[in-house]
């Protein structure tokens, strides 16, 4: 299904439409439900909102009329002065509703707008392999549940607030550095390259013409550029001269061996732990604001909510390390 207003006649105003559609027709067909339905939703929007328009401009113009008629009858002492009054009251209280019954069309429209381009930029990356976030599956989610005593309103929040909660500690996990045992290895691996790297010693070559020569190598004989060697010289005659091991504990000297960490091999595993369940969050949010507007609230998705939550995409959990042994 391409977009809506992607193309009008034979003018093509997004050439990348027909690699969206191709993409958006291998979802779910509860998926394409819920883009399509978003579609239709701008559509009617914008319809409302010029109907509205066209009302809230006659009605200004009617309303100009009579403060105009009101305030020349009062001027003229006229007995139906009163009556010219009060019928400008009503129309400029009914003028006011238009305008706030515009407003609020307005930013519903741009809200859904924003959520349509957001879904056309995940489903633009995920065409052209760029998607790398939370994997998904087929399946329908399952419709969020009220908790006892709970309205649509306390449980959107309930979840909102989980879903703050879930992003500190995904921050959190995303800036931990590793334990200082491992920066240590990882220190020492490194200096270890760079004393790889940095070779003393002598040579013989043979040019084309088979002309032998004596050749001396060393950190510091050309070519040395920075491009070439990025350790530098300098750090590499120090491991040459002093060794690894009293450059390493140079390098590992400012390191807090009570400060907390993560392992590296640790880190990438919570992390997609952590994006799976604040999808999961987002997508009891969305299920529940699609139930509070079933019932008649005002309540908008957030346009910043993940792509998966907003399509309906079940996210696909990942596996710990000790159920994939169980397996094999």
């Amino acid at each position: 299904m391409a977009d809506i207003g992607a193309h009008t006649g034979n003018v093509v105003h997004d050439p990348a439409s027909y690699a969206r559609s191709q993409v958006l027709e291998g979802l779910p067909f509860h998926a394409q439900s819920r883009y399509r339905a978003f579609s239709e939703q701008l559509l009617e929007l914008e319809a409302q909102q010029r109907h509205l328009r066209e009302r809230r401009d006659e009605k200004s113009q009617r309303v100009n009329l009579l403060v105009q008629n009101a305030r020349a009858a009062k001027a003229s002492g006229s007995g139906s002065a009163e009556h010219h009054e009060a019928s400008a009251r009503a129309g400029e209280h009914e003028l006011e509703q238009l305008n706030h019954r515009f407003s609020k069309a307005n930013a519903a429209r741009i809200n859904i707008e924003r959520i349509l381009n957001l879904l056309n930029e995940w489903l633009s990356s995920v065409a052209g392999g760029f998607y790398s976030g939370v994997p998904y599956g087929d399946a329908e989610p399952t419709p969020a549940k009220l908790r006892k005593n709970e309205d649509f309103t306390a449980a959107i929040l309930r979840v909102r607030r989980e879903w703050s909660d879930l992003q500190m500690q995904l921050a959190e996990v995303s800036a931990a550095p590793p334990p200082a045992s491992e920066i240590r290895q990882i220190v020492r691996a490194e200096l270890e390259r760079r004393h790889a790297e940095a070779a003393v010693g002598y040579r013989w070559r043979k040019d084309a013409l088979g002309v032998e020569s004596f050749e001396l190598h060393a950190p510091d004989i050309a070519p040395w550029g920075a491009e070439m060697h990025p350790m530098g010289m300098i750090t590499g005659w120090l491991l040459r001269l002093h060794g690894v091991d009293a450059i390493a504990e140079l390098f590992c000297s400012g390191i807090d061996d009570s400060a907390p960490g993560i392992p590296r091999a640790d880190k990438q595993r919570l992390i997609a732990e952590l994006e799976a369940r604040i999808v999961q969050i987002e997508l009891d949010e969305c299920s529940l604001i699609e139930q509070a507007q079933q019932e008649g609230q005002d309540v908008q998705y957030r346009p910043n909510a993940s792509p998966l939550a907003l399509l309906r995409l079940q996210p696909v959990h990942p596996a710990r390390p000790e159920v994939l042994e169980a397996a094999e």
